[in-house]
């Protein structure tokens, strides 16, 4: 792998994963980690190296709330629409993290806080 995979040190109690993919080569690889929950689906991808990346997201504006936040001292775009879907995105050490999924924007944001190195 070209950067560390980090993975939740917090979950919601009922988020558990179901399913690892894992695209692309070196030195462009991405990896995305799939929870299933009673109030729906979690998915994490990570994605790296992105120097010299850009990025863009499409969403509507009438339905869409656009909200930027500090994920341990970072910038992150948080995205949350009427129908309950929400993203959020930020860059870190060159490395593209990504949650989506229907759990609150709140519980999305404390998994994004609480990544780290396995067994850290």
């Amino acid at each position: 792998m070209p950067f560390t995979l980090l993975v939740p040190k917090y979950l919601p109690k009922d988020a558990n994963l179901t399913q690892i993919l894992l695209s692309g080569q070196e030195p462009l690889m991405t990896v995305r980690l799939i929870y299933s929950g009673k109030k729906g689906r979690l998915v994490l991808t990570e994605s790296g190296p992105t120097d010299n990346a850009g990025s863009g997201i499409a969403y509507d504006a009438d339905d869409t709330g656009v909200w930027t936040v500090d994920i341990n001292g970072v910038n992150g775009t948080l995205l949350a629409n009427k129908n309950g879907q929400v993203l959020l995105s930020w860059y870190k050490n060159s490395v593209a993290y990504q949650i989506a999924g229907t759990y609150p924007e709140e519980e999305i944001l404390r998994i994004a806080r609480s990544l780290a190195e396995p067994g850290t």
